[in-house]
C-alpha cells in the first residue's frame, strides 16, 4: 500500500498512475535489487519466463537497477532527470549500459517504441 500511495501522490508518477495495471514489490521474494531473483519475479508476474527476459523492460532512475536488469537479459531504460548521463562503471562497455536513456517519464513510451521498431 505504501508503494501505491507513492505512485498516487508523486509529482513525477501521479500523472501516469492510471497506466499502472499492477504494482509489483519484492516482498514475496524477500530479496532486494540487484539480486537476479527480483527480476525473475517481475518477469513471472507479467507472464514471462526466464527465457523471455528480453521482452521485459525495466524503467528506473537508479543505475544499480539497470545493471541488475541487464545482467538477467532485460531491456532497460534509465530515467536521467538530472541530465548527468550514464555513469555506472560496474559492467564495462555496452553490456552494462541501458538500452534507452530519457530525461523524464514522459519520454519512455516513445523511446521504447523507437527501439522496438
Amino acid at each position: 500500500e505504501m508503494v501505491s500511495n507513492s505512485v498516487q501522490h508523486s509529482a513525477d508518477l501521479s500523472p501516469y498512475a492510471r497506466a499502472f495495471k499492477d504494482i509489483i514489490t519484492v516482498e514475496e521474494v524477500q530479496k532486494f535489487k540487484p539480486h537476479p531473483d527480483v527480476y525473475y519475479h517481475l518477469a513471472k508476474k507479467v507472464g514471462k519466463s526466464r527465457e523471455q527476459m528480453g521482452d521485459v523492460w525495466l524503467v528506473s532512475g537508479n543505475p544499480f537497477d539497470v545493471v541488475g536488469a541487464k545482467a538477467v537479459g532485460m531491456k532497460t531504460c534509465l530515467v536521467d532527470r538530472g541530465g548527468s548521463g550514464w555513469s555506472d562503471g560496474l559492467i564495462e562497455g555496452e553490456a552494462g549500459r541501458p538500452d534507452l536513456v530519457v530525461k523524464g517519464l514522459d519520454e519512455v513510451v516513445e523511446g521504447v517504441r523507437r527501439i522496438r521498431l
